[in-house]
């Protein structure tokens, strides 16, 4: 059966939700966004990460984390990466203050913290509400460290005067990252003694996994999240 644009519009009004956008906040350059949504029927009480599968385009959607949720007034920020040519990214650069979002569902996923082992965060700018919502959950006195790739120098600076409580070294990015990231693994020590998050485009995701278990760390210590453009 072929369905029309009209009708599959309208299935995809009967099985998405909505959000409110309150305010967008593109950084300089205007390639990488925040964006402020009222989701009032959420419910995010689940421990965990809580990422949202908003609809980009006709049949067309993309995972991004909840960051800084506030049960309370039902708020929370969404940062999304808008350096290439993806669905996402031409989306977010459409979006105002008083538009609606419309997403499928929020997934919950769990994330093993041990309470005597350090956090290492390693991602590119698509991973930094991951990496905040990751720190919220483990709590002030979790050590963490590691690096983020961010391939505009403006935001390595802005990164760290917005965000001065997220403790990544911000680097220069390659193609996909997996190579700045790489060089700067060989250099870390005691790498194995730490459980390991992974964030980004999945190209690089997929290259840090493999090059950490030849740096002897074990499947169990590592939780990668990849992200498709």
């Amino acid at each position: 059966m072929i369905f029309g644009t009209k009708t599959i519009g309208l299935l995809e009004r009967r099985i998405t939700k909505t959000a409110a956008v309150l305010d967008t906040r593109p950084w300089k350059n205007g390639t990488f966004y925040e964006v402020d949504l009222h989701i009032p029927t959420a419910e995010l009480d689940t421990p965990g990460v809580q990422h949202m599968k908003c609809r980009v385009g006709a049949l067309t959607y993309r995972d991004y984390t909840i960051s800084a949720w506030d049960a309370e007034t039902k708020t929370c920020t969404l940062f999304i990466d808008a350096a290439h040519q993806g669905a996402g990214s031409a989306w977010v650069k459409t979006l105002n203050a008083g538009d609606t979002v419309s997403y499928l569902h929020i997934e919950s996923r769990r994330y093993l913290h041990t309470p005597d082992k350090p956090l290492l965060f390693l991602g590119d700018q698509s991973a930094v509400g991951h990496f905040l919502a990751l720190q919220q959950l483990a709590g002030k006195d979790t050590p963490i460290s590691g690096a983020i790739v961010l391939p505009d120098a403006t935001h390595r600076t802005e990164i760290k005067a917005y965000y001065p409580q997220l403790p990544l070294q911000p680097l220069d990015m390659d193609d996909t990252g997996a190579y700045t990231l790489a060089r700067w693994l060989d250099k870390l020590e005691h790498i194995t003694d730490h459980i390991i998050y992974i964030a980004g485009n999945t190209h690089m995701v997929i290259a840090l996994r493999q090059q950490l278990r030849v740096l002897g760390c074990s499947g169990a210590q590592i939780f990668a999240q990849g992200y498709w453009k």
